[in-house]
């Protein structure tokens, strides 16, 4: 086995930001169990965790796999890269003192002094971190499939059959990478007119084609409506008067209360969703109104909160950005519990510049307690993460899984943490014939892959420090196979598209139990 000196340590840092380096080696299989073996002080700065990575790849006699990552990071610098090589070949036997300790041992005369760094490289060196402690949890998250804006129609069947057919497709070889898929989320506009004829056509998508391919049942597929799950056509005089006297109230959340709370009051305005409910009800069996709230007490061994808003039981025309309403009565009834679980989703399908004024509170109900929120209605998937003292809240939006060719199709797929407080999103998009990694989205996730923070699970210790176990997050390893053409309909986002591939993953089984039924709230 081979010492690792100071000067290689040095050399490493000079070729490599340690981020870097630890993502490519979490891509490959032999790295995997390998980076988890490092002892806890080789994590204290870059310069251990350098030195741990090397000596256990030396002990286990993979230092040629190593090179080869390396080389496939920095092409440009394969004479050092080679120079590492021989100076790990040559090395006596590792020091049997601790493994954060750093020789300060020459290296071999023999070998030819590695050039200078080029200009077009400039030396980094690694930002301090702060020191991890212990082992970080095993990786068990909830996959979640966020799809909306499915926009169901007969006069569009022709087209829109090729499109959802093939992601059903896409869906099945996505699965057969990450592992077993837990929850099915459509956040809106699953109609075009909210007409019973194209809730048909989505029922026997969903339940059929897509529920096989995501490995799912009926029962695990969530539904919220959107501004096309409403016909306009059964809007009348009333509801129209009701929905001014709501909106000029001088009490207004008082009055959405007592009308919301009471199914009489409540009925001529949800007669718009008629046909939505009575769909809706295949997912969510004695649904008595187009809202709902479940908590699933051991999904993959967590608690989960789902709240299912309705953004659009007032929506009427084109016009609707600023005059609809959630409502903190609809909030409190939804999101009762919500604390208390390890995880919480809200679903809903507007964002929130189409609030009323007089509903901006709505808002920052549900975000105090979710950690996610997932909507539609843009037609343009999109990720933001906002943070204060308190809490981080991860908001995504889905894309249109079909909205003809005037839109990008595209739909998500999340992996989500909360005992490590982490997401994976994986961003997926339709380039005109088949979907494929939306590797324009976002300049760091050139795979298509976004690793980004998530809400921890509020059981876990207050005083727990949230970057405690958080050395690296493991990017998702995607297909070997060549690398698909970058998406058309998003090219305008970036100008370049990753040129390769990483390794798959075996699929991991789960334990966890299918979802519970969902609790109406009426």
């Amino acid at each position: 086995m081979s010492k690792v000196s100071a000067e290689l340590v040095a050399l490493l840092q000079d070729l490599f930001d340690q981020d870097a380096l630890s993502r490519a080696l979490e891509r490959e299989d032999w790295s995997v169990e390998l980076v988890k073996h490092l002892r806890p002080v080789e994590h204290a700065s870059p310069d251990a965790w350098f030195h741990g990575v090397v000596r256990l790849a030396v002990q286990h006699g993979q230092v040629p796999e190593l090179l080869a990552v390396m080389r496939t990071l920095r092409p440009k610098r394969a004479a050092e890269i080679e120079a590492v090589g021989r100076l790990l070949e040559k090395g006596a036997a590792p020091p049997a003192s601790g493994a954060g300790e750093v020789r300060h041992t020459p290296a071999p005369k023999a070998d030819p002094a590695p050039p200078a760094p080029q200009a077009s490289e400039p030396r980094r060196t690694p930002a301090a971190k702060p020191t991890p402690v212990g082992d970080a949890p095993a990786w068990r998250p909830v996959r979640v499939l966020h799809l909306s804006d499915l926009h169901f129609s007969a006069k569009t069947a022709w087209d829109s059959g090729t499109v959802l057919g093939r992601l059903a497709a896409d869906v099945a070889r996505l699965r057969a990478e990450v592992g077993e898929l837990h929850l099915v989320v459509v956040t809106g506009d699953i109609a075009n007119f909210g007409t019973a004829e194209e809730y048909a056509r989505a029922t026997a998508w969903l339940t059929k084609q897509l529920a096989t391919a995501a490995g799912v049942t009926p029962a695990q597929i969530r539904v919220v409506p959107g501004n096309h799950d409403v016909h306009r056509g059964s809007i009348t005089r009333t509801a129209k008067a009701l929905t001014n006297d709501l909106l000029s109230d001088p009490d207004p959340q008082q009055a959405i209360a007592e009308v919301l709370g009471s199914e009489k009051e409540r009925a001529p305005l949800l007669e718009r969703q008629a046909a939505y409910l009575t769909f809706a009800q295949t997912f969510h069996p004695g649904l008595t109104a187009p809202w709902w709230s479940e908590s699933l007490p051991d999904l993959q061994g967590l608690t989960v909160h789902l709240a299912g808003l309705n953004s659009a039981w007032l929506s009427a025309s084109d016009a609707d950005r600023g005059n609809l309403v959630l409502s903190r009565w609809l909030c409190n009834q939804l999101l009762a519990g919500a604390e208390r679980a390890d995880l919480t989703i809200a679903l809903m399908h507007h964002p929130w510049d189409y609030l009323h004024e007089h509903d901006r509170e709505s808002e920052e109900a549900i975000r105090r307690r979710c950690g996610v929120i997932l909507h539609g209605h843009l037609h343009d998937q999109k990720a933001r993460l906002t943070s204060d003292p308190d809490r981080d809240v991860l908001q995504l939006a889905a894309g249109a899984s079909y909205a003809g060719s005037k839109w990008a199709n595209a739909y998500q797929l999340l992996e989500l943490d909360p005992m490590r407080g982490e997401a994976r999103v994986h961003f997926r998009v339709w380039d005109g014939h088949d979907w494929i990694p939306d590797r324009n989205r976002y300049q760091k996730a050139p795979d298509g892959v976004a690793t980004l923070p998530l809400r921890r699970s509020p059981k876990l210790p207050p005083d727990d420090d949230p970057t405690r176990h958080h050395r690296r997050p493991t990017p998702v390893r995607t297909r070997a196979n060549a690398t698909p053409p970058c998406s058309k309909a998003s090219s305008t986002s970036s100008p370049t598209c990753s040129a390769s591939a990483a390794a798959p993953a075996p699929s991991r089984p789960s334990t966890s139990r299918s979802p519970s039924r969902p609790m109406s709230v009426s």
